[in-house]
């Protein structure tokens, strides 16, 4: 449950600015005030700072994360005379990224006199939105959000009211403390990412650039094979530290389930998907990311043809077949629905033929158009791992 550190650096709420839970896909009603969506789009707001598809963020405060959006704006328009008056700031879901968005359109005279806080809110919108291991501090603060949220059963305009006024004791004990008090929200999450890191360090997990069987090109497809699932903040890690991120357009997601038991067949789950950024598509500092395919019926054909002949039995093949119904985040593109079955002894080179006639596939039919294969590489020296 929640506990709240013994010094209490809430702040009040503003007596002229509000916040507005709207339902998704409903519209805000009319209102004299001044009204700005942070993070999601609601039909009938004054001005948006989201960065979903379609949005009309004004241009001076865009940025890949709503968070960072709205510390620009806060930045701009503390004196402004129309923020000065009545304001709501409506969001239309719950999730990391628009708490922090949130909080600082509320509350910007704190934003304004805490700056030493600033980058630990952009590295928890990071790490909420994109998956990404901004810092141990990011990461933490991105877990506690959600886990309170879990805690009032997904009730999302009730989670928004805890967190909004716990979050200042959050943000100075994740600081000053390491968030000590808040452990119980943020260690399965840390320590998954932490075990994932350590298999990539240790070779057990691998990644790589392929070229497809027939010559073409398909190194913005990254091959991760995952002796369990991996944490996404540790893939992204990965990825950065070796130099693979910039170029990475999808990864195709090998994942192993070995038995203790030495006989026992090995399981293996293909997951194709974008990068964490991937479902955003107008991006200032990260890599773009091109968009899914259009048609993804002869692409889902075409993988399960593979899985027909790995099989060489109809039925079988069913049952292991590729689809991108129920997929597990916003970057999925498809994945197979149940694993393959391979057996023991010869499975490392199994799985890497199997693997290989994917990325044909892939290559084929995902191959990405020329204005993708040249984007911007981000500053190495703007991710601050933890050591």
């Amino acid at each position: 449950s929640l506990v709240t550190t013994s010094n209490d650096n809430s702040v009040k709420p503003s007596t002229h600015r509000s916040f507005q839970f709207v339902e998704y896909g409903t519209t805000i009603p009319p209102h004299d005030s001044v009204i700005i969506s942070c993070d999601g789009r609601i039909d009938g707001v004054t001005m948006e700072l989201t960065h979903w598809n379609g949005n009309e963020t004004p241009e001076q405060f865009y940025a890949d994360t709503s968070t960072e959006m709205a510390l620009n704006f806060c930045h701009d328009n503390l004196l402004n005379e129309d923020f000065s008056k009545d304001l709501i700031v409506a969001n239309n879901h719950f999730d990391t990224d628009g708490v922090l968005s949130v909080f600082a359109c509320l509350q910007p005279e704190w934003i304004q006199s805490n700056e030493d806080y600033h980058q630990l809110l952009m590295d928890g919108a990071a790490a909420g939105d994109f998956g990404e291991w901004s810092s141990d501090s990011g990461v933490k603060l991105d877990a506690i959000l959600e886990g309170i949220c879990q805690e009032q059963n997904s009730d999302e305009a009730r989670a928004y009211d805890v967190c909004l006024k716990e979050l200042p004791n959050i943000l100075h004990n994740i600081l000053h403390e390491g968030g000590a008090m808040y452990e119980n929200y943020w260690k399965t999450t840390l320590d998954h990412a932490r075990a994932s890191y350590d298999a990539i360090q240790s070779g057990q997990s691998t990644f790589e650039t392929t070229k497809s069987s027939f010559g073409q090109a398909s190194d913005s497809v990254i091959v991760s094979v995952e002796p369990f699932a991996l944490s996404p903040f540790a893939l992204h890690r990965g990825l950065v530290e070796q130099n693979l991120w910039p170029k990475a357009q999808r990864i195709l997601r090998v994942i192993e389930n070995k038995s203790d038991n030495g006989n026992a067949p090995v399981l293996l789950n293909f997951w194709y998907e974008k990068p964490g950024h991937g479902w955003v598509q107008k991006l200032r500092d990260r890599p773009v990311i091109r968009p899914s395919p259009k048609a993804v019926g002869p692409l889902l054909e075409s993988l399960n043809q593979v899985t027909r002949d790995v099989y060489q039995n109809a039925e079988t093949a069913r049952a292991v077949e590729w689809t991108n119904q129920g997929g597990r985040s916003l970057v999925s593109i498809c994945q197979t629905t149940r694993p393959l079955v391979l057996d023991e002894s010869d499975h490392a080179r199994k799985r890497d033929e199997i693997t290989r006639e994917f990325v044909d596939v892939l290559a084929k039919m995902d191959a990405p158009p020329a204005q993708y294969c040249n984007h911007k590489t981000p500053d190495s020296t703007s991710e601050h791992f933890p050591l």
